[in-house]
């Protein structure tokens, strides 16, 4: 399960690498921070549905891990996350509420903002989404 997560993470930066090459000059370079916080996902299972709202909340961010919890308090498991080459924070882990391992991946975008996706390979689909930082009352 180890290996096939750390493939799937793998595949996803060179996903991601060839993405901002495509649109690095359509873009401001994005000022990241921690990722700490509540982040309301709106995961498209089909591109053309009506995005389902769930929370990403990252309690801890040091040392190059993550912990926190998604998708209705699964835990974050072997949660990492690292800059690349420019100022964004790529991060993955893994969840499992039970019925199988899901595998998400992604980057702050700027830093109120997430993009990314999550796989299941029990489920058979991947889901790509998109995520804004609440805003603390």
């Amino acid at each position: 399960l180890q290996m096939t997560f750390l493939r799937f993470a793998v595949r996803c930066a060179v996903t991601t690498a060839l993405l901002e090459v495509g649109q690095a000059q359509t873009r401001t370079s994005p000022v990241p921070g921690t990722l700490v916080g509540s982040w309301p996902v709106a995961l498209r299972p089909p591109a053309d549905s009506p995005p389902v709202l769930k929370k990403l909340v990252i309690t801890g961010d040091a040392g190059g891990r993550l912990e926190g919890h998604f998708y209705d308090g699964s835990r974050i498991q072997a949660g990492r996350h690292t800059r690349g080459s420019g100022p964004e924070i790529h991060f993955a882990f893994f969840t499992d509420p039970g019925e199988g391992a899901y595998q998400t991946s992604g980057r702050q975008v700027s830093p109120d903002r997430l993009s990314g996706m999550t796989l299941s390979t029990t489920r058979g689909f991947l889901l790509i989404w998109e995520a804004t930082r609440d805003v603390a009352p």
